[in-house]
């Protein structure tokens, strides 16, 4: 296990923000097995003290990763509407070849 810290985590975090705001998606779910791993790793001794400054980075991971939530919801729901549009232009399409 290599020695992470916090700064990495947070470096890495702020990368997959990034990536959600281009739109990157296809790289995002490898970037988050990476991120569990860090954490995984910086939580891994139980009795490791945090300093003041990476309490704050840790609490800057955890709202940038609120806010990667919050777009994967958002991306979620228009893809969902995208996907009722064309299935309701699929039927309109069934519909005039019925005539």
């Amino acid at each position: 296990m290599a020695d992470i810290v916090v700064s990495d985590v947070l470096l890495h975090t702020q990368n997959m923000m990034v990536s959600v705001i281009e739109g990157g998606w296809e790289e995002f779910r490898e970037m988050q097995l990476q991120q569990d791993q860090m954490i995984r790793d910086l939580f891994s001794d139980a009795d490791r003290v945090f300093l003041e400054s990476e309490k704050d980075e840790l609490l800057e991971v955890k709202r940038l990763n609120q806010d990667i939530l919050l777009a994967a919801e958002s991306c979620k729901a228009d893809i969902a509407s995208e996907l009722l549009k064309m299935r309701q232009g699929q039927s309109k399409a069934k519909a005039y070849q019925a005539l």
